[in-house]
């Protein structure tokens, strides 16, 4: 029943994995991996409801995996893979195989398209 998840492991420097979490109610994600250095990889968040990633996993600087269970495009949140090894194009962002080329060209996700996969190519 959690909607908010704002800020919830900022600043976890030695968090490496998180469990497999229920997201399917939270709207608000902004800053919740924020500065968390030694995390490497997310495993299947549902951001079917979420409307605010700013910032969402900024200075993630081991940050190399993520994967997205949703409906359609969600709304980019600024700054969101800011300082990660995916924005600099070093990583992969993992979609539903019907939605790899709307994420591509959608407003912000587009900053991501070379990196951004369906979950059939996850291996």
């Amino acid at each position: 029943n959690v909607t908010i998840m704002s800020s919830m492991f900022y600043n976890c420097s030695s968090l490496k994995t998180i469990p497999l979490l229920d997201t399917s109610s939270v709207v608000n994600m902004d800053d919740m991996f924020f500065n968390c250095s030694s995390l490497t990889t997310i495993p299947s968040l549902d951001i079917s409801s979420v409307v605010n990633m700013g910032a969402m996993f900024r200075n993630c600087g081991a940050l190399t995996s993520v994967t997205f269970q949703c409906n359609d495009v969600r709304p980019y949140g600024t700054n969101m893979f800011r300082d990660t090894p995916i924005a600099s194009g070093n990583g992969r962002i993992y979609v539903p195989d019907n939605l790899v080329q709307a994420y591509k060209t959608a407003s912000g996700w587009s900053g991501h398209a070379s990196v951004i996969y369906g979950h059939s190519d996850k291996p």
